[in-house]
């Protein structure tokens, strides 16, 4: 007992040290100093251990870690890195792991690399037990037997101590044909069905007892024939063993009452890996296994009433709750099988919340994970009751989760749900349930400063609340309702201080996401481009709303005043030619006829980029209202739009020339000259052609040479795109 107990120290030694290892493994180089001394350190803690013991097995029995077949104590199970070997175990798939003496450190390098690795990849590659075949790692086994040592009330499996001999000698019996052949009974030791002949063969001897022994000897018996079965099937591979599994729990559901009572209440549910029970459980029908459960809970095994079993009481109850599983995941299966009808079948879809409840209550969240990413890819179902039931299943599932499990499940579905808010149609109490959770989670992120990962989500309520994007009235002002629960004075002041201050080096992501709270936020940063004093802060500032889209251009239009500074107007016109449209143009008019020519010449960027086919007729109404020099860009810019209205205006301001000409004036007839041409007006021809010759024009003195010059360059023009209309006329 001291032996055991001291290498049971030992080997939690050994683990804490493994859990240290494997995690440097994750966040250090493999030449690292740090991991050759962890790996030193554990490898002579394995040889330690190997100067007592030939083996050191470590196996997940029932959620807690044995070490060579004996459960740690409470105190040690509680153990982060007992916990951590635990984990690493259920994802990994396996159910034990043994070392052999003989282990040489190479091999317990690539088995801590191996371990390291996320568990999704190692199945991809086939999984743990043939990624550590291809490192042909000898000394290190998986899933090898473990009998787990039990009090005298849970002898039955642990005193099975099957050896090769009791094998050869069961399929010997069972098939005498063989006559003696020693080396054709060890083949057949192999064949799967040669081993469920050899068990058909041992029960029908064991049952041909029946009356002359008690039932209590003759389970006990099958038993010792499933053990037999067991330990020979532990060399073949899974599907095989499967295989047997299933034809063994048949064969066993079919015997008569009072004999599955006495198997049942053995505990056979460490055989073929766990399976068999599930398999024998599985083939009794409803009405056997309430008649075999009610009698052993009632009158014990022996059948007499007061000699209640609590084991066995206990132990019946698992199996209840195992066929209870059972049903269960038949009645999801369609669900879990992808089947679209399935979504349609009203009593299912009723149930199905509860029924999750129930495999969630069995721990069975492998299955509720695969029944709600069903349930979340019907979101976007084409079908419009399918993506009702759908949400609506989905919404009482979680409802049910707790708040962590609940935020666990939202983020893995969060790519998802987001689409669905922009696809959904209709806005039922499941779209206003699921809008409410991702509202909750915008306000997790923000206080976590994961304000990347924010922008997606916000951004749908933000397209829905502005009208970008269309929905509905109810679903538009649930987005509404949700902008404006946002956007308390708490969350945006933290913001703010972030996107001025930097202090999480998050400016950029907060002023993002400040920009989709609405018109607090956005009335508060057009406040700081107006007062602050720093050019760089304005441009940041600038370039930033200029991402608000048309939403921004009520509040621009507001601020347009002759009181404001000449560069904060000048700001407002550049934010207008990013965010309007040619319906906000009319904004820019007041722009246009401002006195500084630094908000003239912005506003009218503003408006060839933003104005369409109001463009023309607004640049050609202020153009007897606008000074030099601002006139030449307006008059460049209606050339530029080949704006055909404008060429009477034009022309007539070409022919009323003053007495005394100018150095400006020369510089808009040359303007006028070049828009005509790049216009292709040709009742512009006579006046330009007067110009070109060397008298005067209309009594007026010659024109310079430059004003000639671009007078016979847009005569050029004109009559080659005259040309070009009439060739491509014919």
């Amino acid at each position: 007992m001291m032996a055991e107990l001291e290498i049971q120290k030992k080997a939690v030694d050994a683990l804490v040290i493994m859990n240290t290892t494997i995690k440097n493994m994750r966040l250090y180089p493999p030449s690292s100093a740090m991991i050759a001394q962890t790996i030193d350190r554990l490898y002579q803690a394995f040889l330690d251990m190997f100067a007592q013991e030939s083996t050191l097995i470590f196996a997940e029995s029932e959620k807690n870690i044995l070490i060579c077949g004996e459960p740690l104590s409470q105190k040690d199970q509680e153990r982060p890195q007992t916990m951590a070997l635990l984990e690493m175990l259920l994802n990994f798939g396996i159910k034990s792991i043994t070392f052999e003496k003989g282990l040489d450190k190479t091999e317990l390098t690539a088995f801590l690399e191996i371990m390291g690795r996320k568990p999704e990849n190692v199945k991809s590659e086939g999984g743990l037990s043939q990624v550590l075949a291809e490192k042909n790692l000898s000394h290190i086994l998986l899933d090898q037997k473990v009998y787990v040592a039990r009090d005298k009330n849970q002898q039955i499996l642990g005193s099975l101590e099957i050896t090769d001999d009791q094998i050869i000698q069961a399929i010997a019996r069972a098939h005498p044909e063989l006559d003696g052949d020693l080396q054709k009974v060890q083949e057949m030791a192999r064949n799967p069905e040669w081993l469920l002949g050899t068990f058909k063969s041992g029960v029908t001897e064991i049952m041909e007892q029946k009356g002359k022994v008690p039932y209590t000897q003759l389970s006990e018996n099958v038993i010792g024939m499933i053990g037999i079965l067991d330990k020979a099937a532990g060399k073949m591979n899974q599907e095989d063993q499967d295989k047997i599994s299933r034809r063994i729990g048949k064969s066993i559901a079919t015997m008569d009452f009072e004999m599955v009572s006495q198997v049942l209440a053995q505990n056979i549910e460490n055989f073929f890996g766990g399976t068999l029970m599930q398999n024998v459980v599985n083939e009794i029908d409803d009405a056997k296994f309430a008649e075999i459960n009610e009698k052993i809970l009632t009158q014990g095994v022996s059948g007499k009433a007061g000699n209640q079993d609590s084991e066995i009481s206990t132990h019946l109850e698992k199996v209840a709750k195992e066929r209870q599983l059972f049903h269960l995941k038949e009645e999801v299966a369609p669900i879990l099988s992808g089947d679209e009808e399935a979504f349609l079948d009203k009593s299912l879809m009723a149930s199905l919340p509860d029924i999750v409840g129930q495999l969630d209550s069995h721990e069975e969240q492998r299955t509720t994970g695969t029944i709600i990413h069903r349930l979340s890819n019907n979101l976007l179902n084409e079908k419009a009751e399918v993506r009702a039931q759908a949400s609506t299943d989905l919404v009482e599932i979680m409802d049910r989760l707790p708040s962590e499990q609940q935020t666990e499940v939202i983020e893995k579905l969060l790519d998802k749900l987001v689409e669905w808010i922009q696809f959904e149609v209709l806005a039922t109490p499941a779209y206003e349930k699921i809008c409410i959770y991702l509202k909750n989670l915008i306000q997790n992120f923000i206080h976590q400063g994961r304000f990347t990962e924010t922008i997606p989500i916000l951004d749908v309520f933000n397209l829905i609340y502005t009208g970008s994007l269309e929905k509905n009235d109810r679903a538009q002002a649930i987005s509404s309702e949700i902008i404006m629960d946002l956007a308390s004075k708490e969350l945006l002041d933290n913001l703010f201080e972030e996107f001025n201050t930097n202090r999480q080096g998050k400016q950029a992501g907060a002023g993002r996401i400040l920009i989709r709270f609405g018109e607090i936020p956005l009335n508060r940063l057009l406040d700081i481009l107006r007062e602050h004093d720093d050019s760089n802060e304005r441009v940041r500032i600038l370039h930033l709303l200029g991402e608000v889209g048309p939403g921004l251009v009520p509040l621009i239009r507001e601020r347009i005043s002759e009181d404001e500074p000449w560069y904060y107007l000048r700001n407002l016109a550049y934010l207008l030619g990013r965010v309007g449209s040619k319906d906000s143009v009319s904004a820019l008019r007041q722009l246009l006829l401002h006195e500084n020519i630094r908000v003239q010449e912005e506003a009218l960027k503003s408006v060839y980029r933003t104005g369409g086919n109001e463009r023309g007729p607004l640049l050609l109404s202020i153009l007897p209202m606008t000074d030099d020099p601002f006139t030449f860009s307006i008059v460049e810019m209606l050339g530029t739009l080949k704006f055909v209205d404008a060429v009477p205006t034009l022309l007539e301001l070409l022919k009323a020339r003053p007495l005394l000409v100018s150095s400006s004036r020369l510089h808009l007839e040359e303007k006028i000259c070049i828009a005509l041409g790049t216009i292709g007006a040709p009742e512009a021809i006579p006046v330009l052609s007067e110009i070109r010759m060397t008298k005067g024009f209309l009594g007026i003195r010659s024109y310079p040479d430059k004003i000639k010059v671009a007078a016979a360059k847009a005569l050029v023009s004109i009559k080659r795109k005259q040309a070009e209309a009439g060739s491509a006329g014919r």
